[in-house]
């Protein structure tokens, strides 16, 4: 589905249980179509999966985080946030079965 400019969801208020990837991709595209969105994240940090150990010195991935190149939404996401320019392609040096 292509989301235009022409917020057509404006005046609309939507709130969306969980500050996961899904739920910030959700709002991110709500909030491109003029809704007023709020979050409700039960933890005390965004990110669901997504997020990290705080170790004071360094944070580490509570998760193995990587995008496939063969992840089309994840890479239209990335697009539609800005962000595209900044991705970097490394091999992960890790099997997968698929």
């Amino acid at each position: 589905m292509s989301l235009g400019n022409n917020h057509r969801l404006a005046g609309k208020k939507i709130g969306i249980l969980g500050g996961g990837i899904t739920g910030l991709t959700a709002a991110f595209y709500l909030l491109r179509e003029g809704a007023d969105v709020t979050v409700i994240e039960a933890r005390p940090q965004l990110g669901g999966l997504a997020t990290y150990f705080d170790f004071g010195p360094f944070h580490w991935d509570k998760f193995y985080h990587c995008i496939l190149t063969s992840d089309k939404p994840l890479h239209q996401l990335i697009t539609d946030l800005g962000l595209w320019e900044e991705m970097r392609w490394t091999p992960t040096k890790v099997g997968f079965f698929y």
